[in-house]
């Protein structure tokens, strides 16, 4: 599992692909970011945060406020029905 210090920028990424193996744009997009208090879901076409990069695949900057146990979860659904989950870790500043 990676580890951040608090602060930094953290880039989650995802590609989904349909059954052949070839990236595939899904019809929609989401993913959701636990962080160690609260959780927020971005939705492609809707939150500029969420961008696409090519045809399948995109990611999220996450700014890493808190320390502790980040989560997210990609979701795509209609054309391209794929989840991916992963963690990482944010570790405390020695100035808080």
């Amino acid at each position: 599992m990676n580890a951040y210090d608090k602060g930094d920028l953290v880039r989650v990424t995802a590609t989904f692909t349909n059954s052949a193996g070839a990236a595939t744009d899904p019809t929609a997009v989401t993913c959701r970011v636990k962080s160690p208090t609260a959780t927020t879901v971005y939705v492609y076409g809707t939150d500029a945060a969420l961008v696409k990069d090519a045809t399948g695949v995109f990611h999220l900057d996450v700014s890493a406020a808190t320390a502790g146990q980040w989560y997210y979860r990609w979701e795509g659904t209609g054309a391209v029905e794929q989840a991916d989950e992963g963690a990482f870790v944010v570790t405390a500043s020695a100035f808080d």
